[in-house]
């Protein structure tokens, strides 16, 4: 037999072996209530003869400190120990493999000489995993046995619905419209007036609940859903909170609108249901953001009634619903 084609028999097996074990199934995490995460122990794709991940089943850490997982070092050091076995396999195999094509050289000079290099390379081979198995093990067994990974777990950050931008300065407009019935800036009028139009022809009307604020009336909401101003808790919902005054907040530099959609006069989707499931708002609010978009305007992804022009929020995207 060719012995390249002898290399390859031997070696496609071992790759195969190496690469599925790089595929087993993560640890699957679920955060509690009780501000805990519950880690359950994986489920093996590729079993390590030999290989018993210790431990409970599931392992509860505290989120927001460090969490010790003991199993990846553990499958890792059985991969480890499990080649060391393959190693003293293939150089039986390989001897025997010498062996034969020593025997059927028939005085062949160049085939004996390479039949007694592939004895030779079996036998290096073998002796240098077994040497460095027992020279690690006898210098410190722990050497050999990796440690727990100490992972820290992170917590939980609520994304923010009305950004507010520390590094961006808006505007305070100087010209304040009414469009029905709230204040807008100059700036935005004609554009809304188009998108207003627009949409009747599909017999959607708009409804429009915030426009320009002026900082008394955004320290009035702080004060509402913060608790007091300056702001004394968590804000709910998440509220501009005026850190570089007026022109640190969509609505107080002019650029943001709040606008929900009616069909015969009815608001379809309520905040609440919104704040849900941001996805089938988006759905209900389609033909508007779709309008929006077209007039410049950009869409809030955690808010799809409020619309920016020009964009002030990181999160205020031109994004079509389809």
């Amino acid at each position: 037999m060719n012995l390249k084609k002898i290399k390859i028999i031997l070696f496609i097996p071992i790759a195969i072996f190496f690469i599925a074990n790089l595929f087993y199934f993560p640890i699957s995490a679920k955060a509690e209530d009780n501000g805990m995460l519950n880690l359950t122990i994986p489920e093996l794709q590729v079993e390590i003869p030999g290989l018993s991940l210790s431990g409970n089943s599931s392992i509860k850490c505290k989120i927001g400190e460090d969490c010790g997982i003991p199993w990846i070092g553990e499958y890792i050091s059985g991969i480890y120990k499990y080649a060391i076995g393959i190693v003293g396999i293939l150089a039986a195999v390989i001897l025997m493999v010498a062996g034969v094509i020593w025997l059927t050289a028939g005085g062949n000079a160049s085939q004996i000489t390479e039949a007694k290099a592939w004895i030779t390379a079996s036998l290096t081979g073998l002796i240098i995993a077994l040497c460095s198995y027992t020279i690690l093990y006898q210098v410190n067994p722990e050497l050999l046995a990796f440690k727990p990974l100490e992972i820290k777990t992170v917590q939980k950050e609520e994304l923010l619905l009305e950004e507010e931008q520390e590094s961006v300065q808006g505007f305070t407009p100087a010209l304040i419209s009414t469009f029905n019935g709230i204040q807008i800036s100059n700036a935005l009028i004609n554009s809304l007036k188009t998108v207003e139009k627009e949409l009747a022809k599909q017999n959607i009307q708009l409804l429009v609940t915030s426009g320009y604020r002026d900082i008394e009336k955004q320290k009035e909401l702080i004060k509402k859903n913060c608790g007091g101003y300056p702001p004394k808790t968590k804000c709910s919902p998440p509220t501009c909170l005026l850190k570089n005054g007026a022109k640190s907040c969509p609505h107080t530099t002019g650029r943001a609108v709040d606008i929900w959609v009616l069909k015969n006069k009815k608001q379809i989707i309520s905040m609440k249901e919104c704040q849900k499931d941001i996805s089938n708002c988006r759905q209900k609010q389609k033909e508007l953001i779709n309008a929006m978009l077209a007039q410049g305007f950009c869409v809030l992804s955690t808010e799809p009634w409020h619309f920016e022009n020009p964009q002030m929020s990181t999160n205020c995207l031109q994004w079509p619903v389809q």
